[in-house]
C-alpha cells in the first residue's frame, strides 16, 4: 500500500462482506502514521449488530493486491479507524 512516496507491505482482509460505492480501506492508526496520512474529517458508521464508531478520512492510497499469481492495482479511499487492528479492504 502506498501514499505519495511512502509504501508499506501489509496483509489485508479482502471480501469481508461489506459493500461500498467506491473502494475503501480501513487502517489502524499506526499504519496511517507510517504512510504519512493526515487525519481528515470524521465519518460516523454503523456496522453489523450494535457496532458503531468513527473513522477519519485519510486520503487516497494505492493498493497492490496479490491473490495467488494475479497482481491488481487499485486506488482506495483510506479511513483511519481508531481501535482497528487489521487492514480491511472493501468494495
Amino acid at each position: 500500500m502506498c501514499y505519495k512516496n511512502r509504501c508499506v507491505e501489509v496483509l489485508t482482509l479482502l471480501n469481508t462482506g461489506f459493500e461500498t460505492p467506491i473502494p475503501m480501506v480501513s487502517l489502524p492508526i499506526d499504519l496511517a502514521e507510517k504512510l504519512g496520512l493526515g487525519v481528515g474529517s470524521p465519518i460516523e458508521f454503523e456496522g453489523p449488530g450494535p457496532t458503531q464508531g468513527t473513522s477519519y478520512h485519510g486520503g487516497e492510497v494505492d493498493i497492490v493486491i496479490r491473490p495467488g499469481n494475479e497482481v491488481r492495482e487499485v486506488k482506495a479511499r483510506a479511513l483511519i479507524t481508531p481501535g482497528e487492528e487489521e487492514v480491511v479492504y472493501v468494495r
